[in-house]
C-alpha cells in the first residue's frame, strides 16, 4: 500500500503550478520562497484543428400547415418551424382536442423550451385543434 503525505506547502504549490501551466507568473508570499520550487507542470497541448465544413443535403419540407384566417396559423408558421419541421404536426393522434392540443403547446414550452407566451400557447392550440383537431372554427 501506497501514502502520499502532501505538506502544507503543496497547495500552494499546485496552485502555482497551474498558474504556471497556464503562463501566468504567480504572485510570490514569504512562505512560498522557502519551500522548494514546484517541478514546472507539462506543457499543454495545442487545440485540435478546427474540423472541416460538412455538407448536408436534407429531403424537401413537403409538408405545409393547413392554411386558415385564425391568428393561431401565422404564429404556427412562425414559432413551430423553430424546433421542428411541420410534418411533426402529422404524427400526433387524429382528432385532437382543443384540451389536447393546448396541452401538446404547453408541453413544448415547458419541456423543450419552445418560446411561447401564454397567450401564443392558447392560439396556436386553437389553431390545430380546427386545423387538425376535432374542434369546429364556430
Amino acid at each position: 500500500m501506497t501514502r502520499v503525505i502532501r505538506g502544507p506547502g503543496f497547495a500552494a504549490a499546485l496552485c502555482a503550478s497551474l498558474l504556471l501551466a497556464a503562463g501566468c507568473e504567480p504572485a510570490h508570499s514569504p512562505a512560498q520562497e522557502s519551500a522548494p520550487a514546484a517541478a514546472p507542470a507539462a506543457a499543454v497541448p495545442p487545440a485540435a484543428p478546427a474540423a472541416a465544413a460538412v455538407s448536408i443535403n436534407l429531403p424537401a419540407a413537403d409538408f405545409t400547415l393547413r392554411a386558415s384566417t385564425l391568428p393561431g396559423y401565422t404564429l404556427a408558421t412562425q414559432k413551430c418551424v423553430i424546433c421542428h419541421s411541420t410534418d411533426y404536426i402529422s404524427f400526433q393522434p387524429p382528432g385532437m382536442t382543443l384540451a389536447q392540443w393546448t396541452g401538446e403547446m404547453q408541453k413544448m414550452r415547458a419541456a423543450y423550451g419552445a418560446p411561447l407566451v401564454d397567450a401564443e400557447v392558447e392560439l396556436i392550440g386553437a389553431y390545430l385543434a380546427v386545423a387538425y383537431g376535432s374542434t369546429s372554427a364556430d
